[in-house]
């Protein structure tokens, strides 16, 4: 579904959230730990809770640092639900 709103959203590229980190555009995008795939979504700013950069380890099998921007809020990603 797409749709052509009337008003202009806070947004930036994933260009310009990896340049702001430091990261190259080998450095991957996760929204709400999901992978963020089609190079040409905006992030949009007013949705961001948070920000984390991920580091790689053997765990998450990453090969670079990685950003994982939420929109979730700390009590939605870890409800008892979960447990």
């Amino acid at each position: 579904m797409l749709v052509d709103l009337k008003v202009s959203i806070a947004s930036k590229t994933q260009s310009e959230l990896k340049k702001f980190f430091g990261f190259g555009e080998h450095n991957k995008i996760y929204i709400d730990g999901y992978l963020l795939e089609n190079k040409n979504y905006r992030i949009a700013l007013t949705g961001i809770t948070e920000i984390e950069i991920i580091e790689p380890d053997k765990a998450n099998g990453l090969k670079n640092k990685a950003l994982n921007i939420w929109t979730l809020s700390k009590n939605e990603r870890y409800s008892e639900e979960t447990h």
